[in-house]
């Protein structure tokens, strides 16, 4: 038996039986502006331009409806920017607010875990390979802070988002 292995929740993201996911799967939601209109759009890497979720003719309406979308639980946060490559604001769904690697006794493993909920994304017995899983899982879903725990349950380290740099 190899001790030191990563398992995923089966479709990670994804409730049993149809019900909604317990873990929102989709990129951030980014605001933009363009012309006299703000642009809604899901925000994709790799200097790739996102794709527009809808058109608004102000940036409190722009908010709003961001906010609508991520209160629906569809998306882990909002980010505005004043112009390409510089972030003005940024927005999270509490569900996103942290990511957890904590040890868990029962299973005698790392666990990584939203602070809300208790959707397991990876169980690993050595605490320097679930912490890189745990960092690749916040950036891979957006978690706003990695939150990583001492044995003994007390707070060791944070590690916070890369939007988080260019405020």
């Amino acid at each position: 038996m190899n001790d030191d292995t990563s398992e995923p929740a089966a479709g990670v993201g994804a409730g049993g039986g149809g019900e909604e996911p317990t873990v929102p799967c989709l990129p951030p939601i980014e605001i933009t502006k363009e012309g006299s209109d703000w642009l809604l759009a899901q925000y994709h890497r790799r200097d790739r331009p996102g794709s527009t979720i809808d058109r608004m003719d102000t940036r409190m309406a722009a908010m709003r409806a961001a906010k609508d979308l991520m209160d629906d639980r569809k998306y882990p946060c909002m980010v505005m920017w004043s112009r390409p490559g510089e972030m003005q604001d940024a927005y999270w769904n509490p569900l996103f607010e942290r990511l957890h690697l904590r040890y868990d006794p029962m299973t005698e493993a790392w666990v990584v875990v939203p602070e809300e909920g208790y959707h397991v994304f990876a169980t690993l017995r050595d605490k320097a390979l679930a912490r890189e899983r745990a960092r690749e899982i916040q950036l891979e879903y957006d978690f706003r802070r990695l939150v990583v725990f001492r044995k003994d349950g007390k707070k060791q380290q944070t590690a916070s988002h890369h939007f988080l740099s260019s405020l």
